[in-house]
């Protein structure tokens, strides 16, 4: 028999029974059972990281295939946290904003300057929490 935490209790894997920790009223027979389990010294398996983890029942830890790992990477380098470093780390001086802004020699060079500068505006806008 093994186990696996969730939130409010425990899933029993033979059979995917959810048993909850806030049982109203008397113990329930899986409960008395599961606790019964853990004073034999087992351990339930921790909840996944994710829903794309596997559990690997000879080293007993979460895992994810190489492809799983490279989208988690994605995506967290994709997350507004990383964006932010980006641009703190790709911020010019406003020296050099200034010089760009009183380099510009036309309508055109003009219009693509309004158009980093609304990006980034945007950008800020839109992950600016409430």
């Amino acid at each position: 028999m093994s186990y696996q935490e969730i939130i409010n209790g425990v899933i029993r894997l033979s059979d995917g029974l959810i048993i909850s920790f806030f049982q109203p009223g008397d113990e329930t027979p899986e409960l008395a059972e599961y606790r019964q389990w853990l004073f034999s010294g087992n351990v339930p398996r921790t909840s996944p990281p994710s829903g794309y983890h596997k559990w690997d029942d000879v080293g007993k830890v979460w895992y994810a295939d190489a492809e799983t790992d490279a989208a988690f990477q994605l995506i967290e380098d994709n997350s507004p946290e990383s964006k932010a470093a980006d641009i703190q780390a790709n911020m010019p001086s406003w020296n050099q904003v200034e010089s760009y802004l009183d380099g510009l020699a036309n309508l055109a060079e003009a219009k693509l300057a309004l158009k980093k500068i609304a990006r980034v505006v945007y950008w800020l806008a839109k992950n600016t929490k409430a």
